[in-house]
Order: C-alpha cells, then sequence, then structure tokens
C-alpha cells in the first residue's frame, strides 16, 4: 500500500518493527480492538517504514481527519494482509501431513 503524506510518498508493509513500535508506545500488542487502536498502529507502520521518529501522532491524526479514504483503504490492506497469511498458515500445516501420508504409502509398497 502506497499513500503519500507531507509530500511523500510511502510504502506500507508489513514490518516487525511497527509492531514493536506499537507495543512501545500503548504497552500491549495490537489487537485492533479500537479505532484509536487502529489509528495508532497505521502511525506506527508509518514511522516503522520511513524510519521517521519525527513524525507528531497528533499532526497524523490531523491528516487522517482531512484524509479518512486512506485510514479506510489501510485497514482493508491490513485486513487482506492478515488474510493472506492466514492462508498459508493453513497451507503450511497442511503440508507435513501430507508428505507424511506420501511416506507412509511409500513405506508399504
Amino acid at each position: 500500500m502506497k499513500i503519500t503524506y507531507n509530500q511523500r510518498e510511502i510504502e506500507i508493509k508489513f514490518s516487525f518493527r511497527a509492531d514493536m513500535l506499537f507495543e512501545d508506545a500503548v504497552g500491549h500488542s495490537f489487537s485492533g480492538a479500537s479505532e484509536t487502536e487502529w489509528l495508532q498502529y497505521f502511525f506506527c507502520a508509518v514511522v516503522a517504514n520511513t524510519k521517521d521518529e519525527t513524525l507528531k501522532f497528533d499532526d497524523f491524526v490531523d491528516w487522517i481527519s482531512d484524509n479518512p479514504t486512506v485510514f479506510y483503504q489501510f485497514l482493508e490492506w491490513y485486513t487482506d494482509y492478515q488474510k493472506s497469511v492466514l492462508e498459508l498458515r493453513k497451507k503450511t500445516e497442511k503440508a507435513p501431513e501430507e508428505s507424511k501420508k506420501k511416506v507412509s504409502k511409500n513405506k508399504k509398497k
């Protein structure tokens, strides 16, 4: 996902840095339980991807207020990302079971 914030094009992507910044800022892991958490996480993702710790949360919230569609695009992007992660996990969990079945069939021959 790309946004333009303060005349800078920023590519938002998943990063452990964003998770760590969020946890440091609020004292717990991201759960998406409130709009405030989502805004805080989005801000942390921006900071993580720019490594610009001079950005201010209040300025970011003002920018979001003027550009609310960007916030909803972020929600959609994050949700889609999480869905793809869950699908990958399901495939990964199934793969060992399928390979075990193939091995046991080969042993019987």
